[in-house]
């Protein structure tokens, strides 16, 4: 427990860690839009909170809502419902989960009477 008074304070631990998660995006190839651009593309509101970033399956219109992996198994489990989805506050968390060529990594805001959720890419 001492060992963390070693790599400094809780907040530079927290902006090494948001460093550490843009390279990896970077390294990845992934351009970051900002929040606005996305908005203004997909016509969200500006009032519209972002909720974070989620795990969507295309194909079925699902998005992820649990996710556990184990020595033994893994386990995904999905919910039309976007307001159910795991919520990641950071892009790379949430692409680390996505099946490659089968998920996508949206973003979620909330209306005043319904979720959307946005392409980030």
């Amino acid at each position: 427990m001492g060992q963390a008074k070693n790599r400094g304070t809780l907040e530079e631990r927290m902006a090494q860690s948001l460093a550490a998660k843009r390279k990896a995006a970077e390294t990845l190839g992934l351009v970051e839009r900002s929040l606005d651009e996305v908005r203004e593309e997909y016509g969200v509101p500006a009032g519209a909170p972002f909720l974070g970033y989620i795990v969507h399956l295309p194909e079925t219109d699902e998005c992820l809502a649990s996710f556990k992996n184990d020595a033994h198994a893994t386990a995904r489990h999905w919910t039309r419902d976007p307001g159910l989805a795991m919520r990641f506050d950071h892009f790379p968390d949430a692409h680390s989960l996505a099946r490659e060529g089968r998920e996508i990594v949206v973003g979620l805001f909330e209306t005043d009477t319904q979720f959307l959720v946005a392409e980030v890419l």
